[in-house]
């Protein structure tokens, strides 16, 4: 018997059209069609194909403790067209931590936002960093700030998600979210869905700085709590993680990989007489 939500999924998706297959930006594993990378120090990015999700291709990122280095920790891959104030947008990405991962007491970051701003105007600070997906341990947080944060105005809030999903390494999981980027708290909304389930469903909050400031989009492995903490915690000075099914797009359905599957093979059904 078919279920009622596969038959409301199906209508949805036929009544999308075919606009709804074209996000602003799809990246199904691969080093082609990005705005730029990081790989700091020893990190590595490669195009592989013995693990992936669906298109048969992934990215493969590592990243290397060494105690000489006193800069970050990052191997990402850069959208640079991420969000600014006013956009309404939805996101999607993959990702694979290595199957021996060890959950530590350190962040890892799998996804940021990071604008780099004119100090004079924007209260002394020229790297800021926005909307970002960490692992804590084993379960996935997520972090928002928002708020007027320029001219003589040096002030933000910072909300904090925490333990939104169990991440399992090994295995891959999928990050869904809808941004409504707004510094002014009662315009902006934060949504995010991990493996097809909503987790976050936040109204009426502040989700970025004010000014035309765009923030450019790094997905990737980041270990630079590394950095930051001065010291590995744990005993893994080597770190690996694999992202595939990067999109930016006006809806879930445009973002999400599975709905596009499910998307396709409907439009590839064809009723028997």
């Amino acid at each position: 018997m078919v279920s009622i939500k596969s038959l409301f999924l199906s209508a949805l998706l036929l009544a999308a059209g075919s606009e709804a297959r074209r996000p602003y930006f799809r990246n199904r594993g691969t080093l082609k069609g990005w705005d730029g990378k990081i790989m700091d120090h020893q990190g590595k990015i490669e195009e592989v194909t013995d693990v992936h999700y669906l298109s048969g291709r992934s990215l493969k990122t590592s990243q290397t403790y060494d105690e000489a280095h006193k800069e970050l920790y990052r191997s990402v891959l850069i959208r640079k067209d991420g969000y600014e104030a006013g956009h309404h947008r939805f996101y999607n990405f993959m990702f694979r931590l290595a199957p021996d991962w060890e959950p530590v007491d350190q962040n890892a970051t799998v996804s940021q936002f990071v604008s780099h701003r004119d100090t004079g105007a924007n209260c002394g600070v020229e790297r800021l960093v926005g909307t970002s997906f960490y692992v804590f341990r084993n379960h996935l947080y997520a972090r928002v700030i928002g708020g007027q944060y320029s001219g003589n105005n040096c002030e933000f809030k910072e909300h904090v998600f925490e333990q939104i999903a169990k991440v399992t390494p090994g295995e891959w999981h999928k990050v869904s979210f809808e941004g409504q980027w707004e510094f002014k708290k009662r315009k902006g909304a934060f949504r995010v869905w991990v493996d097809g389930k909503k987790v976050v469903d936040q109204k009426k909050i502040a989700t970025t700085v004010a000014g035309r400031w765009p923030f450019k989009w790094h997905v990737g492995l980041d270990m630079s709590a590394w950095h930051h903490q001065g010291r590995v915690v744990g005993s893994q000075e080597k770190r690996e993680a694999w992202f595939d099914e990067i999109a930016v797009g006006r809806s879930l359905l445009e973002v999400d990989p599975d709905m596009m599957k499910k998307y396709d093979l409907i439009l590839s059904h064809k009723p028997t007489a």
